[in-house]
Formats: C-alpha cells, sequence, structure tokens
C-alpha cells in the first residue's frame, strides 16, 4: 500500500438507512487495520428516510463528503458525480448494502500493479451465506430472451451467462463483475469512459466492463477478499415493475450499443 498515497470509495445512497452505517463502520474499520488513509464520496438519490442524517451524524468524524440530489437520478448520472469527486490514486465503487469482511485491500492494490488489469472484484457472500453469481460472462441476445420465461413464472432458471465452474477459489480473469464492489487505478475513467449516463441503472456494469475489455485490459476477480452483499434482485420479484421496464430497455440499448448478438469474446 506504500504507492497509494488516497483510496477513494464512491457510494450512492436511496433510502439506504437499514445498511449505509454497517457499510460506513466496515470502510472505517478495515481502512484502519490496514493503515489506509482514505476517503468517502457519497451522492445521495433524495432519500426520504434516514439516510443522510445517519451519514451527517452518525459518522461525522469520517472523511465523508456528502452530495445529496433532490431527486433518484439513478445509478450512472450519480455515479459519475461521486466518481469526478474522488481524489484517490485507488478508486472503489461500492454500493450502499456491501460491508467488508475478511480480505485485505492490499492484496487487491496489489493485482491492480499489473497494468493489464483495469478492475478487481472481491467475493460476494449473499445473508445467506451463499456466494452470488458476481462474475459473468458477457451476455448474448439468446441468453436474455431464455431468461424471461423463469422471471415471469418466478422459477429458478439456469443462467447462460454464468461460468460453470464458479465460485472460483482463485483469482481469475473474468468477462464482467457486478458494480456492487469495483476497485480501479485513477485513470480508468479517463481511458474507457465514465458511466454511459443513458442508463438509468443496469446493464451500465456490464457496458462500463464491455468497455474495459475492449480496450485490451483485464477483469479480475479476487475471492481472497470478502464482502458481505445485501443485495434485492428487484427486477426478478417484479418482471411488470417500472424499474424492471427500465432495465429491459437498458438492455434493448446495449445491445444496440455494441452491435453485437452472439456473446463477444477476447
Amino acid at each position: 500500500m506504500d504507492d497509494v498515497k488516497l483510496l477513494s470509495f464512491a457510494i450512492l445512497t436511496w433510502n439506504s438507512e437499514r445498511t449505509i452505517g454497517a457499510c460506513l463502520k466496515g470502510i472505517s474499520d478495515k481502512c484502519t487495520e490496514e493503515s489506509i488513509e482514505y476517503e468517502v464520496c457519497i451522492v445521495d438519490n433524495g432519500s426520504r428516510d434516514s439516510t443522510v442524517k445517519i451519514i451527517k451524524y452518525g459518522f461525522k468524524d469520517l472523511p465523508v463528503n456528502l452530495i445529496r440530489l433532490n431527486r433518484n437520478m439513478g445509478t450512472t448520472v450519480s455515479g459519475n458525480i461521486a466518481l469526478k469527486r474522488c481524489r484517490g490514486d485507488v478508486l472503489c465503487v461500492l454500493d450502499s448494502d456491501a460491508i467488508f469482511l475478511d480480505g485485505r485491500i492490499g492484496q487487491i492494490v496489489s493485482l491492480l500493479e499489473d497494468k493489464s488489469v483495469a478492475l478487481v472484484a472481491p467475493r460476494l457472500i449473499l445473508p445467506d451465506g451463499t456466494v452470488q453469481n458476481s462474475a459473468k460472462k458477457f451476455p448474448s441476445v439468446l441468453s436474455k430472451l431464455l431468461k424471461i420465461p423463469g422471471i415471469i413464472l418466478k422459477r429458478e432458471t439456469w443462467n447462460r451467462d454464468f461460468y460453470g465452474d464458479f465460485p472460483f477459489s482463485y483469482v481469475k480473469e473474468v468477462d464482467t463483475a457486478i458494480s456492487a464492489c469495483w476497485f480501479f487505478n485513477q485513470e480508468l475513467p479517463d481511458e474507457v469512459g465514465f458511466f454511459d449516463e443513458r442508463f438509468f441503472y443496469g446493464p451500465a456494469d456490464v457496458d462500463f466492463c464491455l468497455r474495459i475489455r475492449k480496450a485490451g485490459k483485464k477483469i479480475v476477480y479476487c475471492p481472497n477478499v470478502t464482502m458481505l452483499h445485501h443485495t434485492h434482485h428487484i427486477t426478478h420479484k417484479r418482471p411488470f415493475s417500472t424499474i424492471a421496464l427500465i432495465h429491459l430497455w437498458g438492455l434493448i440499448y446495449y445491445f444496440y450499443k455494441h452491435r453485437y448478438i452472439v456473446r463477444p469474446k477476447f
């Protein structure tokens, strides 16, 4: 960690009162343990619960920069606001419902010293103790179409974007990793672009990963660092909700933008 002067965490909140406290405490504990100087840049998307009060008064002694928006702008607009405020040598995009458990951030930073590695994602554990399938292949049009019946009928179906040998027990190069926790060097957004703000949220993370791979760089999954992730899968639980339809539009735009039908190979 000697070469990293500052680690920046970019976090978005929206009615996150149940998890943001544990998230910030986890950051503080982990960085204190590893003697890492850090800052937290939080963009709040118009929360109507106690999220802002918890951040302002519960963690006023931490290096937290809170930016408040008056409405929910989605993950890409607010995510870019947060990233552009970050001053660190290394940036961590972190969900407000993700909490550090085991492993050392220093190991992730050491992986980023390899200039061919653009992004590192840790292992995510769900509240029931199972490993979240957070590293996936790039989607194809067919793989997405085949998921629709299962989502509508609320049945579990095999996701063809999954890796057959997941969960990995070793550091492995992957196509994509969900953005619940990403680490990358500060210059990456300048090299591949920031989040595409034509997405409201998903699949903006897949789009970002594809741009990394098109730039000839690697995305690495590191199971030696573990996070607890309180994910919700809103689009699966409510397939006809507004947010699910926004996600569907995002998928259509993603395939139109990158002009492919069959999964790309790198």
